[in-house]
């Protein structure tokens, strides 16, 4: 169907998310609760790509500006990057409809983040990570090993640092 819609130049959302889902399989994206890598772009639509830190934990957060509950949670993710040092990596994953979303919804609020910011266009990531809801939090160890979930702001993140 990707080929047939190459071949006859036609360009539409859903041609643009089958070629997505065809150049990134989830399971190049996130195997069997292994965080592989995440992709997405930032606000210029650049292509971002990172990869698990040995050096560092990483928490994604899986959202959408158009949810209160993510919008309000960032301040405490603040407060999160803020203390952890440089020992938890923080990533946030926005399921946006479009890039005027994403870059303009909450722009005073989202002033607050001083962690990667990357417009998930289609989903992608979120889906890869079985995100079924928003705000999702997944925590991953030092090897990229999903070890916790949380769907509020979580407490403890302290805790799962291994010393």
């Amino acid at each position: 169907m990707y080929d047939l819609s190459v071949e006859r130049k036609i360009d539409n959302w859903s041609t643009d998310i089958l070629s997505t889902y065809v150049k990134e399989p989830s399971d190049q994206l996130y195997d069997n609760g292994n965080l592989v890598k995440i992709v997405g772009s930032d606000s210029l639509e650049n292509t971002v790509i990172l990869k698990p830190d040995v050096k560092k934990y990483l928490l994604v957060i899986a959202s959408g500006s158009w949810c209160g509950p993510c919008i309000k949670g960032i301040p405490k993710l603040r407060k999160i990057h803020d203390e952890s040092g440089n020992e938890i990596e923080l990533v946030s994953l926005w399921n946006d409809p479009d890039k005027r979303t994403f870059v303009n919804n909450h722009r005073d609020k989202k002033d607050l983040i001083a962690w990667p910011s990357i417009w998930d266009k289609y989903g992608l990531m979120a889906n890869s990570l079985s995100a079924n809801f928003y705000p999702m939090y997944i925590f991953f160890d030092l090897q990229g090993k999903g070890v916790e979930r949380w769907t509020k702001v979580p407490e403890n993140v302290s805790n799962w640092i291994k010393k």
